[in-house]
């Protein structure tokens, strides 16, 4: 009788210690990634048909401005319009300031969506850096010349006119990490 009952603790421990990796395994494995915006501004420009931009704030925050190319589901429509997603591909979901695209990113894991990023600091933090579709435009180039042209960079000029007639001078180098810039004449 003493063996067949530490055969059986012996089992029961197994078995419990079994069922306690696979509940920790199942929750590391389904669970979503924190990336700031330039990791989302990288992913955006590196394979753009392989990511969803997911807009979880509501429709009128949403009109109120977006990063272009956004789907807009507002976190309180997600689990009824999640159809709409395709799962094979990259969600990044993002809100104001963070904390609804947190509740999304959980919700889409929760559905065994794999791929799940959640953009930290919002359009707020998508502002500081990037342009929106609310951004103000770029001001039109009223002249531009080539000045130097050789084998590895193109070197051009121009002046603009922002507002209030100022002029500024453009630059852009092919070759180089600098693609644009402007300075004050």
């Amino acid at each position: 009788m003493y063996k067949k009952i530490y055969k059986r603790e012996i089992l029961s421990g197994i078995l419990i210690c079994s069922l306690l990796f696979a509940v920790f395994y199942s929750v590391a494995a389904s669970s979503y990634s924190d990336i700031n915006v330039k990791k989302t501004q990288e992913m955006l420009l590196e394979n753009p048909e392989a990511c969803i931009l997911l807009d979880v704030r509501t429709v009128s925050e949403y009109n109120s401005g977006y990063i272009p190319g956004a789907l807009n589901i507002p976190v309180s429509e997600l689990e009824s319009r999640l159809d709409e997603l395709d799962s094979s591909k990259s969600i990044i979901a993002y809100c104001k300031a963070g904390s609804r695209s947190r509740t999304a990113s959980d919700k889409l894991v929760k559905h065994d969506f794999e791929h799940v990023y959640n953009m930290l600091g919002g359009i707020d933090a998508w502002k500081r850096k990037y342009a929106t579709s609310k951004s103000a435009s770029l001001p039109e180039v009223l002249t531009l010349e080539a000045i130097n042209i050789d084998a590895t960079s193109v070197t051009l000029k121009g002046s603009l006119d922002a507002t209030g007639g100022l002029l500024y001078h453009v630059w852009f180098e092919y070759g180089t990490t600098t693609f644009y810039g402007c300075s004050t004449p």
